[in-house]
């Protein structure tokens, strides 16, 4: 009897652990980019915002195991008339600046935040239970 609770016990602590390793491990293949990285690297100094677009697609959310938030900031703009837009993925954040003559002058790439427990809980149930 002692035997099987200590089993049991030791087999809850492996899950456990499991539970919190298994998702924050890397992709680690060689040689493997996610698509969210090949295309920012299409992104070319000079190019138009719609051209940008055309890669990214509109700004906002672009990560398919979460539902879009309504209040995200998707863009900004200065005093000067340029302006910034944003893309969120899964592993990465996606910032461009543009000029007033809308062209891209920078670009810039930031990893993801990490999401707290409920929201990879419901990002979790999104992705495999909502159609």
């Amino acid at each position: 009897m002692i035997a099987t609770s200590k089993w049991r016990l030791i087999c809850q602590f492996i899950g456990l652990v499991a539970m919190i390793v298994l998702p924050n491990l890397e992709d680690f293949t060689v040689g493997h980019r996610p698509p969210s990285l090949k295309k920012f690297d299409e992104i070319v100094i000079g190019m138009s915002d719609k051209d940008v677009i055309i890669i990214l697609g509109p700004p906002g959310r672009r990560d398919a195991a979460f539902m879009a938030y309504t209040d995200e900031i998707v863009g900004y703009s200065n005093p000067d008339g340029s302006f910034v837009y944003l893309w969120y993925y899964e592993d990465c954040e996606i910032k461009v600046a543009f000029t007033k003559a809308r062209v891209c002058q920078r670009k810039e790439m930031s990893p993801a935040p990490r999401l707290t427990v409920m929201e990879e809980a419901l990002a979790f149930l999104w992705k495999h239970f909502v159609p």
